[in-house]
């Protein structure tokens, strides 16, 4: 995966998202959990909703944050911007894991909760982009997808460590120290892993082309809109496609199982955990194939495939049968890897040079914070509006048929050369 790009360059590209995807996955694992110290209702569904909320208000901030520091990417240079990105979702994971509950603070609580995801949601606007823009520019021609699916792989390794903090705190403490205090310690590996992002990328280099566009005085975001509208509307259909299948399949899907199928709690999170690293272990062969054969084919077959199987693979995940509901768990994952492995690459190679973080930025992030960022908040309500269990697949199938139209739409970029 590696090869033509130092794994220093490498490890301070992808180390961003590992704390990005880590800290809004293990809020989504613990929702339940937050829910009922943040949030206290007699209705268990009512203080859900609210802890989902909270996260979907994190997402909201993403395109601002996309513009904010992709602004920062294309004029002032790609350390600075992945600098500043890192340090906002570090500082406040860290002051999550000291937080008063609302038992000890009464109201505070939640608004100070959300302030925090505020501020990370303007992180996670600029840091995943940022990272995968950073990378891909870096690569060979021929492995573009390969290495650019690091930032996507490192992301996933971010949630799988979530998935694995929250499956080992659920499992070894008991529920009641879960509860009260026991949740916190999930939060706190944020800021270690955020100082060793900082250090590591305070040796990046700028590159020469970069230089020379960081010279020009001009507004990214104007340039984009003006020059680049189709791009934008591309990127953003298939973003939407991909971010409600990832935060249906790997941060609801638990909560899904817990509360809807009554799977037991750890067992949920070890199937998470389980289809995570499966999902790692796909990318970047979809990714090394898409650098062979296409973007385009290998996208439109993992879109595809979540339209026609995602209402069947629900009907596994909803059989109560612990083995059934790891099938459909992995087939999600198979199928999301698929279109997923090839998108980094596919994303940078929408935007030249001089505008691409901007660019990739705000298309990215607009429907991924409005739409993806909402998704568990969604599928929740869906199912409490409807009493159809099986709503959240059909959500899921509508947002997988923008993904085929929007790559049926889109020209082929395996050999195009990057300005």
């Amino acid at each position: 995966m590696t090869q033509g790009i130092k794994p220093q360059v490498l490890a301070a590209g992808a180390i961003g998202n590992v704390l990005e995807w880590y800290d809004f996955a293990i809020y989504g694992f613990l929702a339940p959990v937050i829910a009922a110290q943040f949030f206290p209702s007699e209705n268990r569904i009512t203080s859900l909703i609210a802890a989902f909320g909270v996260l979907a208000a994190g997402y909201f901030m993403r395109p601002i944050g996309g513009l904010l520091i992709g602004h920062i990417g294309d004029r002032k240079g790609r350390k600075p911007a992945l600098m500043l990105s890192i340090a906002m979702m570090a500082v406040p994971t860290g002051l999550i894991a000291i937080l008063p509950d609302y038992a000890a603070i009464g109201i505070a609580a939640p608004v100070l909760l959300t302030l925090i995801r505020l501020v990370q949601g303007i992180s996670v606007g600029g840091e995943y982009t940022g990272s995968i823009v950073f990378l891909t520019e870096r690569a060979p021609k021929n492995h573009r997808a390969l290495v650019g699916s690091a930032g996507l792989i490192s992301g996933n390794c971010g949630m799988l460590l979530a998935s694995a903090v929250a499956a080992l705190i659920s499992t070894v403490m008991p529920a009641e120290e879960l509860a009260e205090w026991g949740w916190r310690l999930a939060f706190l590996p944020g800021p270690v892993i955020g100082a060793v992002g900082y250090f590591l990328r305070r040796h990046i280099h700028e590159s020469d082309e970069l230089r020379k566009d960081l010279s020009h005085h001009r507004t990214p975001i104007s340039e984009v809109v003006r020059d680049h509208r189709r791009s934008m509307l591309e990127l953003g259909a298939f973003s939407a496609s991909i971010g409600v299948a990832y935060y249906i399949a790997f941060v609801y899907l638990t909560t899904y199982l817990t509360d809807v199928v009554k799977t037991e709690s750890a067992d949920a999170l070890d199937m998470n955990t389980a289809a995570i690293v499966f999902l790692i272990m796909c990318m970047p062969i979809f990714a090394w194939l898409s650098d062979r054969i296409g973007r385009k084919p290998v996208m439109l077959a993992g879109s595809a495939g979540l339209l026609i199987f995602a209402y069947p693979l629900f009907l596994l995940l909803h059989s109560g049968d612990v083995t059934l509901e790891l099938i459909g768990d992995f087939s999600m994952a198979f199928l999301i890897a698929a279109f997923g492995g090839p998108a980094a690459a596919r994303m940078v190679e929408f935007f030249p040079h001089r505008v691409r973080f901007t660019g990739v930025s705000v298309a990215y992030s607009l429907p991924m914070g409005v739409l993806g960022g909402s998704t568990p908040l969604v599928a929740t309500w869906l199912i409490a509006e409807t009493g159809n269990q099986f709503s959240p697949a059909f959500y899921l199938m509508a947002f997988a048929a923008v993904g085929v139209v929007a790559m049926l739409l889109v020209d082929e970029t395996r050999t195009k050369d990057l300005d």
